[in-house]
C-alpha cells in the first residue's frame, strides 16, 4: 500500500481533503459544540455542497464560519477529487493496478514467447505468432505506445538490454526469445543476457550487418535472420522462379489456411508403430496428408523421404495438408 502511495502521488490530494475535513471538523466543535461525528458530517456536505440542512441551527458566528469555510476550500476539494480521479482513470494509479495486473498474468505465463522490440520485423512477427494462438510478452522502450491493436498482447515498458525487464517478462519460463531491435550489438548483449538467464531458450535474432552474423551464433543465439537478405532472395526467385516461389509464399504468408503445414513430434503415435516404417502407417491413404519432410532424432533433416525409414518418438515428420485434413490426421493418429 505504501508503494501504491508512493508511485502515483495520490497522497497529495488526500492529505488536502484530510486537511480541509479537519479544519472544518475543529471549527464546527469548538464554535458550535457539535458532536465529533455531526462535525464531520457538517464539515462534508458543506465543502461538497450537497445542500442539506445543518446538523443544529447556527450562530451567527457559525454561518461566518461556514461561509468561509466554503470559500476558502471549495476550490481546493474539487482540485482534489479531479487529481485522484485522473489519476485513477489514466493516470499514475491506473498504470499501476495494469502493471500489477500484466505481472501476475506474466508470472502464470509458461512456454510463451518474448519479443524484444515493436519494430517492423518485431510487429511481423508478433501479428504472425498470435495467428497461431501463442502467448507473447513484447518487451519494447516506448511500451503500449507502439503496441499492435490486440487485447491478448502483454507488453513490458523497459529496454531489452536490461536483466529486469527480461526477468519481468517472464525469462525463466519462456521458451523462446525473438531480438528485433535495430542494433546489432544490443541483440548480441540480449542474446547473452537471456541465455545466461535461461540457458534453454531458443533465441532467435535478427542482424542487420553481414559481419554480426557469426558474432550472434557465437553469443547463443539458435538462429540468425537477415531480413534483408531474405527479401532479396525471394525478389530474386520470383523472377526466376515465379511459381514456386508463390507456392511457398502462400504456405507460409496465407492466414485463411491456418498454416497448411505442421511439425508432429513422433510421440504422439502409439507405441505400437515406433521402430516400424513410416509407409506402414498409410498416413496419405488414412488423412490426405503428405510427408514432405522428416527429421530425425540424431537431428538429420530429410526433405522429401522415402517411407521405409522406421518412425522415432524422438523424431519429427513435416506434413503438409489442409485444415480438415490436418484434423482428420490428429483424429487418426494421435494418441488418446
Amino acid at each position: 500500500m505504501f508503494n501504491f502511495f508512493r508511485v502515483t502521488k495520490i497522497y497529495r490530494p488526500i492529505f488536502l481533503i484530510v486537511g480541509i475535513i479537519s479544519v472544518g471538523t475543529v471549527g464546527f466543535v469548538y464554535i458550535e459544540n457539535y458532536r465529533l461525528l455531526d462535525a464531520i458530517y457538517m464539515t462534508i456536505i458543506t465543502i461538497g455542497t450537497v445542500g442539506f440542512s445543518e446538523v443544529h441551527p447556527l450562530s451567527d458566528m457559525g454561518r461566518i464560519f461556514t461561509s468561509l469555510l466554503i470559500l476558502t476550500t471549495l476550490g481546493v476539494f474539487a482540485y482534489s477529487v479531479t487529481l485522484i480521479s485522473h489519476s485513477f482513470v489514466e493516470g499514475d494509479a491506473r498504470r499501476y493496478f495494469l502493471h500489477k495486473y500484466l505481472r501476475r498474468k506474466i508470472k502464470k505465463m509458461k512456454n510463451h514467447v518474448i519479443i524484444c522490440g515493436l519494430g517492423r520485423t518485431g510487429r511481423s512477427a508478433c501479428y504472425q505468432l498470435m495467428s497461431t494462438d501463442s502467448d507473447i510478452v513484447v518487451v519494447d522502450r516506448k511500451g503500449e505506445r507502439k503496441s499492435p491493436k490486440l487485447d491478448d498482447l502483454v507488453m513490458v515498458a523497459g529496454d531489452a538490454t536490461d536483466e529486469k525487464s527480461l526477468i519481468e517478462a517472464g525469462i525463466m519460463n519462456a521458451k523462446a526469445i525473438i531480438c528485433t531491435l535495430p542494433s546489432d550489438a544490443d541483440n548480441v548483449f540480449v542474446i547473452l543476457t537471456a541465455k545466461g538467464l535461461n540457458p534453454a531458450i531458443r533465441v532467435i535474432s535478427r542482424a542487420s550487418q553481414e559481419s554480426a552474423y557469426d558474432k550472434m551464433l557465437k553469443a547463443g543465439a539458435d538462429a540468425v535472420i537477415r531480413p534483408e537478405e531474405i527479401g532479396g532472395n525471394l525478389m530474386a526467385n520470383l523472377v526466376v522462379k515465379p511459381d514456386i516461389s508463390a507456392f511457398w509464399r502462400l504456405l507460409s504468408f496465407n492466414d485463411s489456411a491456418s498454416g497448411n503445414y505442421r511439425e508432429i513430434l513422433g510421440s504422439i503415435f502409439s507405441k505400437e508403430t515406433w521402430g516400424k516404417p513410416i509407409h506402414d502407417l498409410h498416413i496419405r491413404r488414412a488423412t490426405g496428408v503428405s510427408i514432405i519432410g522428416y527429421k530425425t532424432a540424431a537431428g538429420e533433416i530429410l526433405i522429401n523421404p522415402t517411407l521405409d525409414i522406421p518412425l522415432e518418438p524422438h523424431g519429427k515428420l513435416f506434413v503438409l495438408g489442409t485444415k480438415e485434413q490436418l484434423e482428420a490426421f490428429y483424429k487418426v493418429f494421435a494418441k488418446k
